[in-house]
């Protein structure tokens, strides 16, 4: 009958031994006749704990679902251009070949000689591509695909037709057929070259090539290429059958890695593109230009914060300002190359600017009296003015000479131009009276001719 739950509640209280039990379990129920002719019930009881909850089951992951698919190819060469052979592998969530899974072969251009084909055993299913150009093959299998170029060398000529007796196999040369395969490596995806040296061989020979992956070539030429596509080593066997019917083997070890990860790039730093102009690119010396700097902020750079000016380009720091702009006065003659360095949090920037420097322009002085031709105790007044093809200073030191003698009696330290002396004379007679000027900036001086008048 199975088995029954039961409440210990539910037994007679005189039944002392399920007096602890919470629930009994009644196991294997069963009626057997009695002796008497009735039927008894033979029960068996049993404590169990109380019911704790149980996680949900995890759901069950099918053993058959295809999870990986890998594509292999072997391309021919030489007598063999033109042909590929296709190899799929099938495996599943654990890692093991599936079989009689189906698989579909795709190509944009060439033949296939299958287009629909079953694993086998080993979780293998492979077509041949005959195209004479490369070709772009889609592999599926269930829900996986993969997509992948094959290369392809261009068929050999077919050769001549024979106009003689029917060619017969070459005589083997003297000695055992003798094969040998030398060990090669390639990146994963990348084709290998495989090149089999045959000795003592009748020809023609057929190749038959095994490289390790579940994939196979048979063909004519001594060369094949084949591609892996997973890193790992790789037993690779050729078996050369002549045209005498001797067959030779040999094998090697194909070596595939992955390449190398892509390099990493560097995380743009914040900065600043800075371009600096000047308002006068030339400028007489000890004048000044403005310069102006304008900012680009890059790869998430913050406002600039400071701009650090080098005015005459010896690098020192002239002038540092929080604001974009800054006014340069420059003391030697000459090409100056002015610099601008911006800086933020995190982020800095420069940019230069050249200035032409050019000397100043001459000066020249000139006196002119009040009076031509004053009287003896008539006070002259004498005013000398300064010009220049340049600009002209804000003031110079004055030097006078009064009576002609040669000799400055009246110096004044600074004074804007034009300045003003006055002279007067108490004897009759030509006066002569001189006025030197200096730019104490420049050292430029200026002295005048000699102004002679007459006194009555």
């Amino acid at each position: 009958m199975g088995r029954a739950v039961a409440n210990c509640s539910g037994i007679d209280a005189s039944t002392t031994i399920l007096s602890r039990c919470s629930r009994t379990v009644l196991r294997g129920m069963r009626w057997s006749p009695a002796p008497w002719g009735l039927a008894s019930m033979l029960v068996t009881f049993g404590c169990s704990s109380p019911t704790t909850p149980v996680a949900p089951p995890t759901p069950a992951v099918d053993a058959h679902a295809p999870s990986s698919l890998t594509v292999g190819m072997s391309v021919g060469m030489g007598a063999d251009a033109g042909r590929a052979e296709i190899t799929a592998k099938v495996q599943g969530p654990t890692g093991s070949p599936l079989g009689n899974v189906p698989v579909a072969f795709a190509t944009d251009t060439g033949t296939l000689s299958a287009d629909q084909v079953t694993t086998n055993d080993n979780g293998i299913a492979g077509t041949t591509l005959t195209a004479s150009s490369s070709a772009h093959l889609t592999v599926n299998a269930g829900t996986l695909s993969s997509r992948l170029l094959v290369p392809s060398e261009p068929p050999p000529p077919a050769p001549p037709a024979s106009t003689g007796p029917a060619d017969r196999p070459s005589t083997p040369g003297p000695g055992a057929l003798s094969v040998s395969l030398g060990a090669s490596s390639a990146l994963t995806g990348a084709s290998m070259i495989f090149t089999a040296g045959v000795q003592n061989a009748a020809a023609p020979e057929s190749y038959l090539w095994s490289f390790g992956d579940g994939a196979a070539f048979r063909g004519l030429s001594a060369s094949t290429a084949h591609v892996y596509a997973a890193a790992g080593s790789y037993p690779v066997t050729v078996t050369v059958t002549d045209a005498a019917g001797r067959s030779a083997a040999a094998s090697s070890t194909a070596t595939v890695t992955d390449p190398p990860p892509p390099p990493t790039q560097a995380t743009p730093t914040p900065s600043y593109t800075v371009t600096l102009t000047a308002s006068q690119s030339s400028v007489v010396v000890l004048n000044g230009s403005i310069l102006t700097a304008a900012v680009s902020q890059l790869n998430g750079a913050p406002p600039p914060s400071s701009y650090a000016w080098d005015c005459n380009g010896d690098g020192t720091t002239d002038a540092t300002t929080s604001i974009n702009t800054t006014t340069c006065t420059y003391n030697t003659v000459g090409t100056i190359t002015s610099k601008v360095t911006v800086n933020g949090t995190g982020a800095t920037g420069s940019a230069t600017v050249p200035v032409t420097v050019i000397a100043a322009a001459p000066l020249t002085v000139d006196i002119v009296p009040d009076i031509a031709s004053p009287a003896v105790g008539v006070a002259v007044n004498f005013t000398a003015t300064v010009t220049s093809a340049g600009p002209i200073p804000a003031a110079f030191q004055w030097e006078w000479d009064k009576n002609g003698d040669g000799t400055y009696e009246l110096t004044i330290a600074s004074a804007p131009s034009p300045n003003t002396q006055s002279v007067t004379f108490f004897a009759t007679g030509v006066k002569s009276v001189k006025v030197r000027v200096t730019d104490t900036a420049t050292g430029r001086t200026a002295t005048s001719s000699a102004l002679e008048i007459t006194v009555h």
